[in-house]
């Protein structure tokens, strides 16, 4: 609705204002600037004050319009928290005073007091979204405060004589947490938060995920599960770093060699440069991941002018490695995983099979693979075994090192004359249509690695082979 007299008001902005004292802090602002007159002030005052009484004798049941000057106070603390919540939920101070001007301070505060009831039953079904997307990790801030922070707290929460006042236990820290909030508004806008980091991290490998943690913890010489850190920004952080290694953005292992190669690569950049990179960095994960909920990528874009800001500084200072969660030796890593032992048996193979068949999707697969198969010629055969399909096998294949995929590369050339990732096909071989797939899909993928990241490959097969 349009209001002349909103023009005036420009002159307070909403960022200005106290959010912990919202309603009093733009009173005191309005005088000061000769918005309300000294009469209006006054009588806002008076009206907050009759509010009081009649809350009080709603809380006394009628019986008595005299409390403890304790319960007295909290009852105005939760009128001031309701009107501050209603007063807030314009997007200008402009609007906030108009509304002080031309309703009444009782039209108000009920307003508020719907509001707060609102955000209490959102808030119940933002835990159960919350709960249903929890990652499976055992970092314990994170897991007590979804299992037991909110236990009790929307049941026993009274809006109309305590709206100010929950009791939630939160010890996990969410990225983009807003302190100057307080109450059930707080409450709401930390699990919208936490819900929104978890939709990304579940778009994850969750052994990426644990093995990125404990190489945080290893890096600080702490138990990782002890610390108060925030899931969604190490993965983030590091998926970002790995896109610009030329990996996919569900690889978070970095290794120290490779930290060093990005250390070289950003070097020469300015932080505009950085800026761009880490932008289009996050575009990409955006649609690697198909994530299409605007919130969430929203919120994933609020973080690259931070991390811009802070990679530039340890590019320029040339330690890189205290920004990025590095890993052990890939090739260490990897031969324990894919070295030549004994194979499964049919009966395990084919439970194995169907096991994977089950999954619904891409990641899932990959984790069965990294945790039940420790045989290079199980994994080849499994990638023949009609139980991934289609975009799976680049997905599978995109979250491989780069020593893994260099053993498949000897795989596919094993009849060529010599190794060259860019010139290989399936073309001439005898080879089964499974074989055929697999094999295609592979030299596929590999194509579309950077070139840096291919002849790296190609180091690493010819090193494997001799």
């Amino acid at each position: 609705m349009e209001n002349n007299n909103l023009v005036k008001h420009s002159l307070i902005k909403k960022e200005d204002i106290n959010p912990s004292q919202f309603t009093l802090s733009l009173l005191g602002e309005a005088y000061r600037l000769n918005i309300l007159s000294l009469e209006e002030t006054e009588n806002i005052q008076m009206q907050i004050m009759s509010t009081l009484s009649e809350r009080i004798m709603k809380f006394t049941r009628g019986e008595s319009c005299s409390v403890k000057t304790e319960t007295a106070e909290n009852i105005l603390l939760s009128i001031f928290y309701c009107i501050d919540a209603y007063l807030m939920s314009f997007d200008e101070a402009d609007e906030s005073i108009f509304t002080l001007q031309t309703k009444s301070i009782k039209n108000i505060y009920e307003e508020g007091l719907a509001l707060a009831k609102t955000y209490a039953n959102e808030c119940r079904l933002l835990l159960a979204v919350v709960q249903q997307s929890k990652i499976d990790v055992e970092l314990h801030a994170y897991n007590t405060t979804i299992d037991e922070g909110f236990s009790g707290c929307f049941d026993e929460y009274d809006a109309d004589f305590s709206a100010h006042d929950t009791t939630a236990n939160i010890d996990y820290p969410v990225l983009f947490d807003d302190a100057t909030m307080c109450g059930i508004s707080y409450v709401k806008q930390y699990l919208t938060k936490l819900n929104l980091e978890n939709q990304f991290c579940g778009l994850l490998p969750i052994s990426e995920i644990n093995s990125l943690l404990n190489n945080y913890g290893s890096i600080y010489e702490f138990d990782y599960r002890d610390m108060l850190i925030n899931i969604f920004q190490l993965v983030l952080s590091n998926s970002i770093f790995s896109l610009l290694l030329g990996n996919s953005a569900k690889k978070l292992s970095i290794t120290k060699d490779e930290c060093a190669l990005l250390q070289d690569k950003l070097r020469p950049l300015n932080e505009n440069d950085c800026y761009y990179l880490v932008e289009k960095a996050i575009e990409m994960i955006i649609s690697e991941l198909a994530i299409t909920q605007p919130d969430l990528q929203n919120y994933m874009r609020k973080f690259k002018n931070a991390l811009a800001k802070e990679l530039m500084n340890y590019v320029k200072r040339s330690n890189l490695e205290k920004l990025i969660i590095t890993t052990q030796s890939e090739s260490i890593k990897t031969i324990n995983i894919f070295e030549q032992g004994s194979k499964m048996d049919d009966d395990s193979f084919k439970d194995l099979v169907e096991e994977m068949l089950l999954c619904k999707s891409a990641t899932d697969k990959f984790n069965i693979i990294k945790s039940d198969i420790q045989c290079l010629d199980d994994f080849i055969d499994i990638l023949s075994a009609d139980c991934i399909f289609d975009d799976e096998y680049t997905e599978i294949f995109s979250m491989l090192s780069d020593i893994e995929l260099a053993m498949l590369v000897i795989k596919i050339c094993e009849n060529a004359p010599h190794i060259d990732i860019l010139s290989a096909s399936t073309d001439n071989m005898h080879l089964t249509q499974n074989e055929i797939v697999w094999q295609e899909k592979c030299i596929s993928h590999l194509k579309s690695l950077s070139e840096d990241r291919i002849a790296e490959i190609t180091k690493l097969s010819k090193s494997i082979q001799q």
